[in-house]
């Protein structure tokens, strides 16, 4: 005889395997033809007789198929092939629960020995991976079903038990800041809370001043110029945001200007000017005597008047008149006038 026969499908998933032999043996005339199939792998199995009926696998792997006809010559005549049953990818979800606008990157559990696989991600809200382990954000607070399917190289699905993953809301961390009042190089301040979802808020100060709670705060501050106010809003489920602003200290303008001074260089009471510099911008100050003739004059309020006169020398004992003017910080033209008598003891 001349033996032969054909397999429907040689590459099959373990599961749901079932592979079909057709046995297409020539006998040549003799119809007295004894077959005797073999599978040979993990788990051999034998068969007598011209057909064998489906075969279902229970292990992985290469496996060989021998088909042996003898006729009633005792002639006989064998014919073998190969099958292979793939494994079938078993996978989990690694991933956790978090907060709404975190990327968070998903990983998988795989077991998978031979052949490579391929994934696809399902978040439950229309959003798909085709990644291993993707980065995905999730825009909404709610409750979704991550799914992932994995199949293999050689067409064997894997799916992962359903993995419910909890979106948490993120709070958000904006706030109102208003200016109450100035006393001296002192500002009232109040801040509000604006925003939304918050449990709990941690107001910093750029002067090291903190302070918690949801109710508006109110500080008082020494410092002036540009100065940082930063609010983290936090929830229960562990959440976050915070926000940032550069608010402005202004003090109150409390100018006082000498009417008496004595440049004797006793380091008291030296010299004249203003009593405060900071926020004087486009100063200027000039100095005249009795007659009219400008005897000091300086743009830089740190310069003060110390008695001299134009080249130098020590003025005379009497009153002279003096003119002053600047712009401020809250942008406002000061301009101070009057006479100030210089005495030499």
């Amino acid at each position: 005889p001349t033996t032969s026969f054909s397999i429907t499908t040689k590459t099959q998933c373990l599961d749901g395997n079932s592979f079909v032999f057709n046995n297409v043996t020539n006998e040549n005339g003799n119809p007295n033809t004894y077959y005797q199939w073999g599978i040979f792998g993990k788990s051999p199995t034998s068969y007598t007789g011209k057909d064998m009926p489906n075969q279902i696998l229970a292990d992985t792997g290469w496996h060989d198929v021998i088909l042996t006809a003898i006729n009633d010559n005792n002639c006989q005549n064998s014919y073998s092939d190969k099958i292979y049953v793939a494994e079938t990818p078993q996978v989990s979800i690694v991933g956790r629960n978090h907060c709404q606008g975190e990327s968070l990157q998903w990983g998988h559990n795989l077991v998978l020995n031979n052949g490579t696989a391929s994934y696809a991600w399902s978040f439950g809200n229309g959003g798909v991976s085709s990644q291993p382990n993707p980065n995905f954000t999730y825009t909404q607070a709610g409750d979704y079903t991550v799914q992932l399917t994995v199949t293999s190289s050689f067409g064997c699905v894997g799916k992962a038990n359903d993995f419910p993953v909890s979106i948490f809301t993120k709070p958000t961390a904006s706030f109102d800041s208003e200016y109450l009042l100035s006393r001296g190089l002192e500002t009232d301040w109040k801040f509000a809370y604006t925003g939304t979802g918050a449990d709990q808020l941690l107001w910093l100060f750029e002067d090291g001043q903190n302070d918690v709670g949801l109710a508006p705060v109110f500080k008082t501050f020494s410092a002036t110029g540009d100065f940082g106010v930063t609010l983290q809003a936090s929830t229960a489920n562990g959440c976050r945001d915070s926000s940032s602003q550069t608010i402005f200290l202004k003090p109150e303008l409390l100018m006082w200007i000498p009417n008496v001074f004595t440049p004797n260089i006793d380091g008291l009471n030296d010299d004249f000017g203003p009593n405060v510099t900071f926020g004087l911008e486009k100063y200027r100050l000039r100095v005249y005597d009795r007659w009219g003739s400008k005897v000091f004059e300086t743009e830089d309020p740190e310069n003060r008047w110390t008695g001299l006169d134009p080249n130098g020398e020590p003025i005379m004992p009497g009153m002279y008149a003096y003119q002053m003017s600047f712009r401020y910080v809250d942008n406002k033209l000061y301009v101070y006038k009057g006479t100030v008598l210089v005495e030499r003891p």
